[in-house]
């Protein structure tokens, strides 16, 4: 779940899986809609909510010699705020429809969606901090953050994995001129984006060592691309092959014995 890194990570993961399972058949990357009608009926395709910028893929792997049969759901929930307003996505014909006046788009993914579909096995977090640097100030920034995280904590059950995956590091002088050299209250854009990455990990620790909660581990990525400018893109976006390398990382990380308190 999160913005346009979120959406590299989630196609780093399919990759991963093709060529780790030549068999899998992959179906064609389709848009997310959120149920709003009953399923089954007639009118289901006319009672939906659309998020153009959300994908899922289901993938199958089906052995014949062994008879395995896997098969996986990979979803990207695109979310550009960690208090985007309801309104960003639905119109407010839904919105009085379904009673959700008083939601945020976050409230409404974890305690409706998520609610009535099911929770995933493995949640990656993403916040999209190169957004919110634009949006709030730092006090204001880290109250959203301490919203956000209560929200997941109170929302998924200790069945699911949650991995925290933070902002990478911009590269100011790659961005196109009218964002080159801006400061955020004082800050540039890493320092202000560094604040909430730590302000983040500092709110989730004990969660995080604790065996009564689902979260699973933290890996803190500015560290891990501050020296890649030569795979900067646009100086906010990094080459795919960062995101397919860290997909790997982030899988060993999920699939490890151990089942607490993984940092990086």
């Amino acid at each position: 779940m999160g913005d346009s890194h979120a959406k590299r990570y989630y196609e780093g993961l399919a990759s991963h899986f093709k060529r780790a399972f030549p068999k899998l058949n992959l179906e064609s990357s389709e848009k997310v809609y959120f149920d709003k009608g009953s399923p089954g009926t007639p009118e289901r395709l006319a009672q939906v909510l659309r998020c153009s910028t959300c994908r899922n893929r289901g993938l199958q792997y089906i052995d014949n010699d062994t008879q395995s049969n896997y098969s996986l759901l990979l979803e990207l929930v695109a979310s550009l705020s960690i208090s985007l307003p309801i309104t960003h996505r639905f119109s407010a014909e839904d919105i009085e429809r379904q009673h959700l006046e008083n939601m945020t788009y976050s409230e409404y993914i974890f305690k409706r969606y998520f609610k009535k579909k099911g929770f995933p096995d493995v949640l990656l977090m993403c916040p999209p901090f190169h957004h919110t640097i634009l949006q709030s100030n730092v006090t204001t920034a880290k109250r959203e953050i301490i919203d956000y995280q209560n929200l997941v904590k109170s929302s998924v059950p200790n069945t699911t994995k949650v991995l925290w995956v933070t902002a990478i590091t911009q590269f100011d002088d790659l961005k196109e001129k009218r964002w080159q050299n801006r400061t955020y209250q004082g800050l540039k854009a890493n320092e202000k984006i560094s604040i909430l990455n730590h302000f983040l990990f500092d709110s989730l620790q004990k969660d995080i060592i604790s065996n009564d909660s689902s979260m699973l581990g933290f890996l803190d990525l500015m560290d891990a691309s501050k020296d890649l400018h030569d795979w900067s893109l646009d100086g906010v976006h990094l080459d795919q092959k960062f995101y397919d390398v860290m997909s790997s990382y982030i899988l060993d990380v999920i699939c490890a014995d151990r089942t607490k308190g993984v940092q990086s």
